[in-house]
């Protein structure tokens, strides 16, 4: 915001998007989209950071300049569902293998630690207690590891999927060139062995 001397003119600048949800089928082996697309979500909306379960349903994140909400929606069903809708930020959700829970990390209860909540919105669990260093939960494909990451340090760390009481399993840091603005996990490869991620370096 900018004030003219006189204090008769005020100017300012406003920024928005709208970033909308479509569905194609997609065929892995020729690497090629088929079919006409499908729109899940239409109008001023604003979802990033999203994740498709085994039975189609997707699961979304309102963007950074909203209200940070958990959301679902389907093919089946175009209406939007809530996971989550409250003043905290919800972040990053990603399904579990069965499709029965949401990983997220959230900023309830004042740091950013990784939680659950079952795919009805119910059972809300906080599974990390760090001060404040969890990050980006990505369960691996057999759904016996999450994956997380701590984007200030930049160490990387598996969580035992069926009890996070256990301390994780520290994997080896990353290298220096890589240690610069956010590392984020993407995803697995197929048989659990490895990660995937990007670094802002």
């Amino acid at each position: 915001f900018s004030l003219s001397s006189d204090g008769r003119l005020g100017t300012y600048a406003n920024f928005s998007t709208t970033n909308n949800v479509s569905r194609v089928r997609f065929d892995a082996r020729t690497a090629s989209p088929q079919g006409p697309i499908e729109h899940l979500t239409y109008g001023a909306r604003d979802f990033i950071a999203l994740d498709v379960n085994r039975d189609h349903e997707v699961v979304l994140m309102k963007s950074f300049t909203q209200q940070e909400d958990l959301l679902v929606v389907s093919a089946g069903n175009p209406s939007l569902r809530h996971l989550m809708k409250d003043p905290f930020r919800d972040r990053n959700p990603r399904w579990s293998p069965d499709g029965q829970k949401v990983y997220f990390y959230s900023d309830r209860g004042t740091h950013y630690e990784l939680y659950s909540v079952d795919r009805d919105g119910g059972g809300l669990r906080r599974l990390t207690d760090t001060g404040g260093n969890r990050f980006y939960p990505v369960p691996s494909p057999d759904g016996t590891k999450v994956a997380s990451s701590n984007i200030r340090t930049f160490d990387l760390y598996l969580y035992d999927a069926t009890d996070f009481s256990k301390p994780p399993e520290a994997l080896p840091k990353l290298p220096e060139a890589m240690r610069g603005g956010t590392f984020v996990i993407l995803d697995w490869s197929p048989d659990s062995r490895s990660i995937v991620g990007t670094s802002g370096a």
